[in-house]
């Protein structure tokens, strides 16, 4: 079996920019524990509902990047188109 077979085709993601309450509805919608943040078709981090919870009560002022767990440079080669 290839792991593009078994490989989400389009994956829900988050921009860097939006805002923590996006992040929120969005994984609510898809019952996702957390969610890829890509710019400029790049993953740049992932977002978690423990993030969210640390925000609580500022997720319409707190953009995604400044609450994301970055990725390491070098770390996940893949892109999403």
């Amino acid at each position: 079996m290839l792991v593009g077979n078994r490989m989400t085709r389009h994956p829900v993601t988050i921009g860097p920019a939006e805002l923590l309450s996006a992040a929120k509805t969005k994984m609510e919608t898809g019952h996702f524990r957390r969610l890829p943040v890509v710019s400029e078709g790049a993953v740049v981090g992932v977002i978690t509902d423990r993030d969210l919870r640390e925000h609580a009560g500022h997720l319409n002022q707190v953009k995604v990047n400044g609450a994301m767990t970055a990725t390491p440079p070098g770390g996940l080669a893949g892109r999403f188109a």
